[in-house]
Order: C-alpha cells, then structure tokens, then sequence
C-alpha cells in the first residue's frame, strides 16, 4: 500500500460505495495512522466528500484497531484450511501466483461476515462507544523488553569488564 493506491481506493471503492447506498454524511473512516493513509490528498479528498479520517492510537491494534481483534485472526487460520484444501484437491502443487485468487477467495469468503464486522467493533468499544471495552486484561502496559520493569543497573563501567 502506498500513498497513492490508498486515495484510489478512497475514491474508487470507499466513496463511490458511500455514495451508491445514500449514507447520511459526515461518514467516520477509522484508519490505523500509518504515513501511506496521512496524507494531505487524502486529508482533501475527505473534506470533498464528507468523510472524516479518524486515525486510532498507534501500536494498540491488538485493543482497539477491530480487524485485528478477530477478522485478521479468523482469516489467517482460514487461509491455513484453505491451502490445505487446495493441496488435497491438487495433489503435489502449491499456492501460485496463478492459484492464489481463488485460494484467499475461499478464506476470505469463511472470514469476513456480518456478524463478525459487528462484533469486533462492539469488542474495541467502538460502536457502541464503549470505554470500559478497553481494560488492564487487554495487556495495555508497555512492552516489557522496551520498558523492563526494573531498572538496569549501571554499576560496571566498561573499562571494569575488560
């Protein structure tokens, strides 16, 4: 994904799909912040069409961000069945670049359904608006290797190591 593909898919797919279905606008567009997303064409393309970019907080897409919650996770266990199904049916071959459509289309197809979409939105606490979705359970502190809960000590001094 870069800068560009993401307006095209903006205003090919997202906006274009917004507008076939007569959505009440401001329409909210929750993104994950990442530079290709932030951009000032998007920001412009946005203000056009009555969308408002919402980015969610950074490094938390294990708590908030809702695909990653449960779709990306069904679906990478789908496709794992559906490459050993496609194995079976061809016995000696692998996902090719020929092959791999109709492969993510059978995953995709078992991952991605209603039910899910509005399930994961009500586990983040996004709609509906739910802070208390969010708890210390969801390991929220920070990451033990970057911020190691007790200090390093400094007590040897390089030259004293040798």
């Amino acid at each position: 994904m870069d800068s560009e593909v993401f307006c095209q898919w903006l205003e090919n797919v997202f906006i274009q799909g917004v507008e076939a279905r007569n959505v009440k606008k401001p329409v909210l567009l929750l993104i994950d912040g990442h530079s290709t997303h932030v951009t000032m064409k998007a920001s412009d393309i946005c203000l056009i069409h009555g969308v408002e970019l919402y980015c969610l907080l950074e490094h938390a897409s294990r708590v908030i961000q809702p695909l990653d919650l449960r779709l990306f996770s069904a679906l990478k266990r789908n496709w794992k069945q559906a490459v050993r199904d496609f194995q079976s049916e061809h016995i000696g071959e692998y996902v090719t670049k020929t092959t791999f459509a109709g492969v993510f289309k059978q995953a995709w197809n078992a991952s991605t359904t209603l039910e899910v979409a509005v399930k994961v939105f009500q586990e983040a606490g996004l709609f509906p608006l739910n802070p208390a979705a969010v708890t210390s359970s969801m390991k929220i502190e920070p990451c033990k290797i970057v911020c190691p809960q007790k200090p390093i000590e400094c007590s040897e001094s390089v030259t004293e190591k040798g």
